[in-house]
């Protein structure tokens, strides 16, 4: 209580330092407090002591208003020490919320109450364990943080997000943002977990969803996409000594890599949400790959549109929980099989309607050489970004060295193929 009386103090004492407080109304234990900091709060255009006395009398809250003055007439804090106050009486609020946790778990499991209270309580363990965000702001506190976002941007070449290993894509999306879903449609074949390794095999840490293929084929993925050694070289055993070598170093860089799969091939949404918490909770992955949305399980009984938009809810959803991007790839309706233009479009993705309306961005993938052998385009892979909360939207050609699973930036030489449209 006494640090949270001085939090009131300095914050009646020196309004300005609201805008950097790190605690909210609920981590106040008393009642006069916490009215006192919800009426500091309601005053949008900034506040004196005399403006926070009058909103609590016109909140009829007259004990709460001589509380206040009875505070700012005594001093107990010095503003200086703001920032130590606010730390001594959020950790003492995480430790209130913690044991409220605990005691509810402990109960539900012993009156064996339905649920899965478990994996609730890891959710709720790990929001408390992360800073509380303050969800009201007035405008220049917008402004304020929208002019940081900019010169952060400058700072960093205009890559606010985790880079995509591919530069004219970047150059559109700004990298993978933090909260983000991104998904990722094409039919089979086209390269999809191929562009997902590419994009996965940098220095970030991330966790790895793979329903499609077991770790060790994932990992031989890797390999050949990191070292450039032949994967089909890899899968008979025939490579020269030169690729053996890139082979054996590509292995022993990739060993320490802070990645982590999970090959579970009908894991559940809520297995799945489970094993990202985890991650997020003991190795702070900063991004989250899922191989693919179709293949996650929900219940039984659901009809697979329903399906589709269960997971892609889950994911927007675990994107803003643990702060990271997921990126997701699904599947692609066959009809686009049989039409002239085959680059796939949002409505071609299956049950579209449920992921165009989570997903905050929506790329389609398309190799010409994949269904035309005759086609000038070889090597050449078409990403087009159909949906874009971020910024623009278009076509990206990029270069694809299918032996070796990988997508790079497209050379200068063979531009004239491709390129952004």
């Amino acid at each position: 209580m006494r640090a949270e009386e001085a939090v009131i103090f300095c914050l009646l004492e020196k309004p300005s330092l609201m805008m950097t407080a790190t605690v909210t109304a609920d981590d106040f234990t008393v009642d006069g407090y916490r009215n006192i900091f919800q009426a500091m709060t309601e005053l949008q255009q900034g506040y004196d002591v005399a403006a926070v006395l009058s909103q609590l009398e016109r909140n009829n809250l007259t004990q709460s208003a001589q509380l206040a003055e009875s505070i700012f007439s005594n001093a107990v804090a010095s503003p200086a020490r703001f920032d130590k106050h606010c730390e001594e009486m959020k950790n003492e609020s995480i430790r209130r919320r913690a044991m409220q946790i605990a005691f509810d778990l402990q109960m539900n499991l012993k009156e064996r109450e339905k649920g899965d209270h478990v994996g609730d309580a890891i959710q709720k363990l790990m929001q408390i364990g992360q800073t509380n965000r303050n969800h009201s702001h007035t405008m220049k506190q917008a402004v304020r943080a929208a002019v940081e976002a900019v010169e952060a941007a400058m700072e960093c070449d205009g890559m606010v997000g985790i880079p995509t290993g591919l530069k004219e894509l970047d150059e559109c999306l700004g990298g993978f943002h933090d909260t983000d879903l991104v998904v990722i449609g094409a039919r089979p074949a086209m390269g999809k977990t191929a562009l997902m390794v590419s994009m996965a095999n940098s220095d970030v840490s991330c966790g790895i969803i793979s329903a499609e293929q077991d770790a060790a084929q994932l990992a031989a993925r890797f390999i050949s996409s990191h070292g450039s050694v032949h994967s089909q070289k890899m899968r008979t055993a025939t490579l020269q000594p030169e690729e053996w070598t890139r082979f054996s170093s590509s292995a022993a860089v990739l060993a320490n890599r802070q990645a982590y799969i999970n090959d579970e091939g009908s894991i559940t949404l809520s297995k799945l949400v489970q094993q990202a918490r985890e991650w997020k909770f003991n190795h702070d992955i900063k991004i989250l790959y899922v191989d693919y949305i179709q293949k996650i399980k929900t219940r039984e009984g659901v009809k697979k549109y329903e399906q589709v938009g269960e997971v892609t809810n889950a994911l927007k959803n675990l994107a803003k929980e643990l702060q990271i991007p997921v990126v997701a790839l699904a599947q692609v309706k066959r009809d686009v099989d049989s039409r002239e233009d085959k680059q796939p479009k949002i409505g071609d993705l299956s049950d579209a309607s449920e992921i165009e309306k989570e997903a905050d961005v929506i790329m389609t993938l398309y190799r010409e050489e994949a269904t035309d052998s005759e086609t000038q385009r070889q090597g050449i892979a078409d990403i087009s970004i159909e949906k874009n909360r971020h910024g623009p939207t278009g076509h990206v050609a990029t270069q694809f060295i299918g032996k070796y699973f990988q997508f790079k930036d497209l050379p200068s030489n063979v531009a004239q193929f491709g390129g952004a449209a």
